[in-house]
């Protein structure tokens, strides 16, 4: 399957991350010295394009390539790039593993451009390593020295590949190296030292959060904000009427007849997007670099329409589980009715999440539309009548107590061993390299050789990651053959009038050529004959029983795996129901329109992948999966330092060993009963 990949390499987005304390010396090509084979830095013209922030370094073909840096293979994928700033990505097709890695690459080349009639020689690795800080080096262009897999250790200086042809626009075999930081651009050549002509974002004016703009200018944002919707939205409509959602944008529309802050605009489009009830759906505030990250001393949230202090700084903890009822003077059960508006995050008819952010989240919510004036300064009354000031601290959310991020966790996944042959393994999520999946295949197959073994999966705070990942791991369990998609759908297959304003496609780019018409208005279909069916793995598969741990944060791509457990009847379900839904899901491919003058983003999915439709008696359309065992949320179990999910598993499966012994012993009396009675008709009756 056809992924794109988009890098977005706009002017003013770059971001200068100082790295002169990390200069390298080592070249990228081996044998050559530093800055040997430049040909285009950062703000030179290739023809008529401009390239912002990559390296060309040209070598012989078939030169070796090192790499400068130490750290992991992020991805290894087959690319092309059309523009400088937009590329495609390719599946690596199936070819015989005996092959050489060079012999190898040239056939996966030649089966690319037949299928997509491009030129097998500009078709090339991209390969991506990210060092321990989290800067991630690119390169373009590589023929492969052998084929790493995500997650990899790759040692500075070591061969990673040879050089090949990296762009349409440049002639001679190259490399095109770059780098970036947290998505941002980063200086390609200070890493080696080298006099750089990259530049770093231009200075913007920066106007105080209680800067109001003005009612043009906040129209002419709300009309690309609507208008991008109503173009290229695939699930627009479908938890709200037309009608309905008219409705709504005029109701906002009329607000704008004053001034506002971005605060208060954002505010108002939020409550759009809660109408529209899809958790992929998002608009975005560009972040202060310059101002400190702090936090309330009190965490507080919503439980039964009350709020409670659910957990403290250490040097606080006389306040925890205290009810309050006013926040800086104002009526908490009006905050609440405010505050709710404004949440969004859950598909469909999906009220886990909802619940879940006014729990944990009510203060950052109350913060974001009361914190215009920029000051961290807090006044709580308590039900007993007493008051309190508080000062927002520099802290991290790790320091709270207790700690209600149960869940969270460093690693991708880890396993660990209950008692009663009972294992667990907690998958924190899908954006799994190679070596995670294999790790859980040898887990999983050292599990399945126990004898009476029992298996507890946990996704729950799992907000997705690669489909493919899911496939890989569901096969582990699988009882049969499955498929995960029944059919794509979006709403053109030419392009799109809302990328003249985007920040990641460029205008007039054409996506979905290869979906077609299906008949009805605006709906362009990708047929289920385009979508693998996947076996159960034959080397691992688990035959025992599986116990899955779901919650409300079981989102986006998340929510694949327990669908397919739930349509398999794999095992039993329990937690809560999960945040995205059972039958469908807008994702895949995102637009990110800039509404330029308040500097918000609007992120729009531009896919909707149907899952499954037919509707199941046990899981209403519009809603996710749902628990065979409900443990409903309840701030309580953090404060008691509990996991009662955890406990309901366990306690199903000890009920299930205790129920299977006494059948056991049952079993045995009833024949010790019949043999009894066969011995006594026999003495007294057979003669």
């Amino acid at each position: 399957m056809k992924k794109e990949v988009i890098f977005l390499l706009i002017a003013c987005s770059f971001s200068l991350f100082s790295m002169s304390q990390d200069v390298s010396d080592v070249w990228i090509i081996k044998g050559k010295d530093i800055g040997s084979g430049i040909i285009f830095t950062p703000q030179d013209y290739i023809k008529k394009e401009l390239n912002y922030s990559n390296l060309f370094v040209t070598a012989k073909e078939n030169s070796e390539v090192i790499s400068p840096i130490s750290g992991k293979v992020e991805t290894l994928d087959y690319s092309y790039y059309n523009t400088l700033s937009y590329s495609s990505t390719y599946d690596i097709p199936e070819i015989n593993d005996s092959l050489k890695p060079l012999e190898k690459d040239r056939k996966i080349r030649e089966i690319i451009a037949n299928n997509q009639k491009l030129t097998p020689s500009r078709i090339s690795v991209l390969l991506s390593i990210k060092d321990e800080k989290g800067r991630v080096y690119r390169f373009l262009g590589i023929r492969p020295f052998k084929f790493f897999k995500t997650g990899d250790k790759i040692r500075k200086g070591e061969t990673i590949g040879y050089v090949g042809y990296s762009y349409h626009s440049v002639e001679a075999p190259s490399i095109m190296f770059s780098v970036d930081y947290k998505g941002k651009p980063v200086d390609p050549m200070g890493i080696f030292g080298l006099t750089t002509t990259f530049l770093p974002s231009s200075k913007k004016i920066k106007r105080p959060s209680s800067y109001k703009f003005s009612k043009s200018e906040l129209l002419k944002d709300f009309i690309v904000f609507k208008n991008s919707l109503e173009e290229s939205h695939p699930g627009l409509y479908d938890y709200i009427s037309k009608k309905e959602l008219d409705s709504v944008f005029d109701s906002v529309e009329k607000r704008l007849k004053n001034s506002m802050t971005s605060h208060q605009f954002k505010a108002s489009l939020m409550g759009v997007l809660k109408e529209i009830r899809d958790s992929h759906t998002n608009i975005i505030s560009k972040k202060n670099p310059s101002r400190k990250i702090t936090y309330p001393p009190v965490l507080f949230g919503v439980t039964n329409d009350s709020v409670i202090v659910y957990a403290t700084h250490p040097d606080y903890k006389q306040y925890l589980n205290k009810r309050i009822v006013r926040i800086d003077q104002k009526d908490v059960k009006n905050l609440i009715f405010k505050i709710r508006k404004l949440v969004y995050g859950g598909d469909g008819y999906i009220n886990t999440v909802e619940k879940r952010i006014l729990l944990f989240d009510f203060w950052k919510y109350y913060h974001f539309i009361s914190s215009e004036d920029g000051t961290d300064e807090l006044s709580l009354e308590f039900s007993d009548g007493s008051r309190q000031n508080f000062t927002y601290v520099q802290t991290t959310l790790k320091s709270y107590e207790p700690n209600y991020q149960h869940y969270s966790a460093n690693s991708n996944f880890y396993v660990s061993n209950f008692k009663n042959s009972t294992y667990l393994l907690d998958i924190n999520t899908f954006e799994l390299t190679d070596k995670d999946i294999d790790s859980i295949g040898r887990f999983i197959k050292s599990v399945n050789e126990l004898e009476s073994s029992k298996l507890i999966i946990d996704v729950r705070d799992n907000l997705g990651g690669e489909v493919n990942n899911i496939e890989r791991l569901y096969s582990f369990i699988a009882t049969a053959p499955f498929s995960v998609t029944q059919y794509q759908k979006v709403n053109s297959n030419t392009t799109y009038q809302s990328f003249k304003h985007s920040l990641n496609i460029p205008q007039n780019h054409v996506l979905f050529e290869n979906y077609r018409y299906s008949g009805n208005k605006n709906e362009y279909i990708l047929a289920q004959d385009n979508f693998p069916t996947i076996k159960p793995n034959t080397e691992i598969n688990f035959k025992g029983d599986v116990y899955l741990l779901i919650n409300e944060f079981s989102q986006s791509a998340s929510t694949i795996f327990p669908a397919l457990f739930f349509k398999q009847k794999r095992g039993v379900i329990i937690g809560r129901e999960t945040g995205s839904t059972y039958y469908q899901m807008n994702a895949l491919k995102f637009n990110r329109v800039h509404l330029k003058h308040t500097g918000l983003e609007l992120r729009i999915p531009l896919v909707k992948v149907v899952f499954d439709e037919d509707v199941d008696k046990d899981i209403p359309w519009g809603r996710g999966v749902i628990p065979d065992y409900i443990v409903s949320l309840q701030y309580e179990a953090f404060l008691k330092e509990t996991d009662p999910i955890i406990s309901k598993a366990l306690f199903l499966i000890e009920s299930k060993n205790t129920s299977f012994q006494e059948r056991g012993h049952l079993t045995s009396v009833l024949i010790l009963v019949l043999v009894l009675c066969i011995i006594f008709f026999k003495k007294f009756f057979v003669q």
